[in-house]
């Protein structure tokens, strides 16, 4: 497993302990919005690292691969609808609000974001790392 993919897996671990720890704070105290603003800044440095470091590799390998292309696209788009509903959440909660809101609005995100993160460390990663392989790189 390479460098990157060790990084983005820990991400992920890290992003899910911030989330279910402002679940446990409660949003109206103060340790729990904290929480939920480190959540967010992790999230969108994660992002940012896939953006970069993660997609532009795929990418390449998706040149000669039309299949893995679509498999690309449909990750993108999704991870974009994923992305504005987080940074939704966050915003609505930022302040505090309504916990009963606040526990369903989470259970969904926490869901999808869940289902994404499945799916990228099922399928997106090994391909990421397969691709460097044959290409004689890795981080």
């Amino acid at each position: 497993m390479s460098g990157l993919i060790e990084e983005l897996k820990h991400e992920h671990s890290k992003i899910a302990v911030l989330l279910k720890e402002v679940l446990q704070l409660g949003i109206n105290s103060n340790e729990g919005r904290k929480r939920l603003f480190d959540a967010r800044g992790y999230l969108l440095a994660h992002l940012r690292k896939e953006d970069t470091r993660l997609y532009p590799v795929l990418r390449e390998a998706s040149l000669e691969n039309t299949e893995l292309s679509q498999l690309l696209d449909n990750c993108i788009d999704e991870m974009d609808e994923i992305s504005k509903a987080a940074l939704s959440f966050f915003d609505q909660y930022a302040q505090g609000g309504d916990e009963q809101s606040f526990v369903s609005d989470f259970k969904q995100l926490y869901r999808v974001l869940n289902e994404r993160i499945l799916r990228e460390e099922t399928e997106l990663y090994d391909i990421y790392d397969d691709f460097q392989r044959q290409c004689g790189g890795g981080e």
